[in-house]
């Protein structure tokens, strides 16, 4: 008799151990699935991306609350998630070259929970399934609107600019490099009488201050002119007085021509993009004569930042170098790349920026 009671103690002992083997690893104790897509984009830029993506994102159903991990050289990113019931659990990105585009692996996981039943029913039930498909078709669809302009290579900081008193011609003109040179050459020959006539002191380059680019009304308008100092007069004919822009904006050093110049423009709105910047006005401020024949070779390019995180754009897409330093002290860097170096002897103490609304150039 004992030796059965024995048998039937084991017997129950090693269905238990079976069950809770079965528990522990048969069962799923996760829902997991996979979503893979392709992407016309450059594998820097989605990576990048996906890198910067903000607590409170929207993802299909679901909500991006915390960014975990970013290993920019497995181009992995781990993120906490909410579900809309509430839940949470994790998601990962990674992305792969694929031809001149990138693929994009989507996992997303949910805890199951202990209870054996609903684990018994995930085995042919997966939850989260259509929440990553969800959200692969979401993520695929805005990638797919990220501007197709390559972001390596181009060397910029962060800095902080002031304003200044600014007499400044306002018109607009064709877009064609040659109309804007001389549109240039002829507002600034405008506005010199005006300077000596009340005897403004020109503070800093000649300042181009973008206020709209139309290229389907082939137009490009435009404040040009002075920062100065000295009393501000009241301009009746030939030029207008007001402030240049103040703000913290994106610095890019250009050299080259205006034929050249958009493909700047095109990365710096590139790079704003991932990092999820809202630019506004773009300026220039000339380091040689844009009067003179040609035209300037030789700017800074300004970028506002309006709105987002500057710092977001070094940690996902850190400057190519450090950015050849003007002749003007631009004011304390937010988030520079290299430390400002000191201003060139005899050099203005202040940058000039410059006012209105502006888009691109």
């Amino acid at each position: 008799m004992k030796g059965i009671i024995r048998v039937l103690i084991i017997i129950v002992v090693v269905v238990l151990g079976l069950g809770a083997a079965g528990y522990f690893f048969v069962l799923p104790n996760k829902y997991t699935s996979t979503q893979t897509f392709t992407v016309e984009r450059p594998v820097d830029q989605v990576y990048a991306y996906l890198a910067a993506t903000p607590a409170g994102e929207k993802v299909g159903d679901v909500t991006i609350t915390e960014v975990t991990d970013v290993d920019a050289q497995a181009r992995q990113i781990e993120a906490v998630v909410a579900f809309a019931d509430g839940e949470t659990g994790e998601a990962t990105y990674t992305v792969a070259s694929e031809g001149a585009g990138s693929q994009v692996t989507v996992v997303f996981e949910r805890p199951i929970g202990a209870n054996p039943l609903t684990r018994l029913n995930a085995m042919s039930k997966n939850e989260v399934e259509p929440v990553a498909l969800a959200a692969s078709e979401s993520l695929n669809d805005t990638l797919g609107e990220l501007t197709n302009v390559p972001i390596a290579g181009l060397s910029y900081e962060i800095v902080q600019v002031g304003s200044k008193p600014f007499l400044y011609n306002e018109n607009c003109s064709p877009i064609a490099p040659a109309q804007i040179k001389e549109a240039v050459a002829q507002s600034l020959l405008v506005l010199q009488p005006l300077m000596r006539r009340y005897t403004l002191e020109q503070d800093g380059p000649p300042i181009a201050v973008e206020t709209s680019w139309n290229e389907e009304q082939n137009q490009y308008c435009f404040q040009i002119g002075y920062a100065f100092r000295g009393t501000p007069p009241t301009i009746y004919a030939g030029g207008r007085v007001g402030r240049t822009p103040e703000g913290r904006a994106m610095r890019v050093h250009y050299e080259g021509t205006e034929e050249n110049v958009i493909p700047t423009y095109d990365q710096m709105e590139a790079l704003a993009q991932i990092a999820r910047l809202d630019l506004g006005k773009s300026f220039e401020v000339y380091f040689d004569d844009p009067a003179a024949a040609g035209g300037s070779a030789n700017r800074d390019i300004f970028y506002l930042i309006e709105n987002g995180d500057p710092a977001r754009l070094a940690e996902v897409a850190p400057s190519a170098g450090p950015v050849p330093q003007s002749s003007l002290v631009i004011g304390p860097a937010t988030a520079t790349e290299a430390p400002a170096a000191p201003p060139a002897e005899g050099a203005p103490a202040t940058t000039p920026p410059a006012p209105a609304e502006g888009e691109k150039k």
